[in-house]
């Protein structure tokens, strides 16, 4: 390696320790967000991590858990970005987009940081994610939506793998930061998907299928059904025992009744199951 090559790679990696605060004002309070970054190496290779911290009126913010406050992300090559997520009122927090899988396929990792307003509970909640695109941010009354997509390999590799739409909700009513999993049939046009994969969209089968399967939303299942391909059998093999239309149904038929033992036993036991579908 020469002189003039050695120069290149300490210029490509070579960023300065602090990036600008990201501020903003909630009644007579203010919240900064400050960020640095080095390169690390793990058991994934070389890798991008971002320290950040949340400060109050200067004060530093302690995160509600422990894993808060590092983000790793993909090589200095690709720049990690922070973007502001409002609710209909105003800002509430920061949204990181960087490199989550970066290999023959390529997957943003996101994370979500919501400071609460609570003067009883001064910390902030985090919350990370892969996702196939940057995600869509809905301002609402009571915070944000979050709408992104999830590529699923299922059982196949990356010729046979789908997109699968998900959804967060943001809640800071009452100086809370609720980050909780949200009905996607509720909003499927606000999902975006621009790689041009098949199957990519929500007017598909196979992603908003397995959005409902996964959200145990019979409702969501239905309506995937409408976009059923006979085309597509051999795809939907791949990924189902029966991936007849029929094996489909059946498989819509268990999920009701899986949300209906969950109605009758959910006061004793903790499944996760997602909203109840209206």
């Amino acid at each position: 390696m020469n002189l003039w090559t050695v120069s290149v790679v300490i210029l490509l990696f070579q960023i300065p320790d602090t990036e600008p605060a990201k501020t903003f004002t909630v009644s007579s309070d203010t919240y900064n967000l400050t960020t640095r970054s080095r390169e690390v190496t793990n058991t994934y290779g070389r890798e991008q991590l971002i320290l950040y911290s949340v400060y109050k009126n200067g004060d530093f913010l302690h995160p509600s858990k422990q894993d808060a406050g590092r983000f790793f992300s993909c090589p200095f090559d690709r720049t990690v970005e922070i973007k502001n997520i409002f609710s209909e009122e105003r800002q509430i927090g920061w949204m990181l987009v960087g490199g989550g899988i970066c290999g023959n396929t390529f997957s943003y990792r996101i994370e979500l940081i919501i400071p609460r307003t609570s003067e009883h509970y001064p910390e902030y909640h985090h919350f990370t994610f892969i996702s196939k695109v940057i995600p869509n941010l809905i301002p609402t009354e009571k915070g944000a939506k979050i709408c992104f997509f999830e590529q699923n390999w299922g059982g196949g590799g990356t010729a046979t793998s789908f997109y699968v739409p998900k959804k967060l909700e943001i809640d800071v009513t009452g100086g809370r930061a609720e980050i909780r999993k949200g009905d996607v049939f509720e909003n499927l046009d606000y999902f975006e998907c621009e790689s041009g994969k098949p199957g990519s969209g929500t007017k598909t089968f196979l992603g908003p299928f397995v959005a409902g399967l996964e959200a145990v939303n019979p409702d969501l299942m239905r309506d995937a059904l409408q976009y059923y391909n006979e085309d597509d059998r051999d795809w939907y093999d791949v990924h189902f025992k029966d991936g007849s239309l029929e094996g489909m149904k059946s498989l819509v038929t268990k999920v009701e009744a899986l949300r209906s033992l969950h109605e009758e036993v959910k006061n004793v036991v903790d499944w996760d199951l997602g909203p109840q579908p209206e």
